[in-house]
């Protein structure tokens, strides 16, 4: 996805430059979804606006690790690549439909939300801190599911997009 202030053209050139550099060094093997392309706001030694960078964003699911490259499309070159793991990203247009279908294959969500022609699904990127935690470095999302301004209390469903399972109710993420 392209940030506001970079044309889709100029993110799609940027992310075909960093996708081709990580190539050889194998960064993006595995699963690995584009997540952004955003421009860099940097300083000449003049103090004036230098050439526009842009930083673009990978995410590998293997191991909970952003790529994270700086372009300089003027000279076609990726200046820095560099792995950064457990690295907050957004999510994507394209796992939120994924996290959305995983959910409502699930008969028990279906069935809870069958009387509501209209509902919203709105994601939550679940993020965990303590490593002995069993969704520590996996992509997890609480979806919320909204009829007109209002957010229903059931379903409770978390989708696990690192392992593609779906936890339902109160208990989903309770642990010893």
């Amino acid at each position: 996805m392209a940030s506001d202030d970079v044309p889709a053209a100029l993110s799609q050139r940027a992310r075909d430059l960093t996708e081709r550099a990580a190539a050889p060094r194998r960064l993006l093997e595995g699963r690995t979804i584009y997540i952004t392309t955003e421009k860099l706001r940097v300083k000449a030694d003049n103090g004036e606006e230098g050439r526009p960078l842009y930083q673009v964003t990978h995410y590998r699911y293997v191991d909970d690790t952003a790529i994270v490259s700086v372009v300089d499309l003027e000279r076609g070159a990726v200046l820095n690549q560099r792995e950064v793991p457990h690295l907050p990203v957004m999510l994507t247009a394209e796992e939120l439909a994924q996290a959305r279908e995983l959910a409502l294959a699930q008969p028990p969500v279906r069935e809870a939300l069958a009387r509501y022609p209209n509902v919203t699904v709105e994601p939550l990127l679940v993020r965990v801190g303590n490593d002995r935690d069993p969704w520590f470095g996996h992509r997890v999302v609480r979806l919320l599911f909204r009829v007109d301004r209002d957010y229903l209390t059931r379903p409770i469903v978390y989708v696990d997009l690192t392992t593609r399972r779906v936890q339902i109710g109160e208990e989903a993420h309770q642990h010893d």
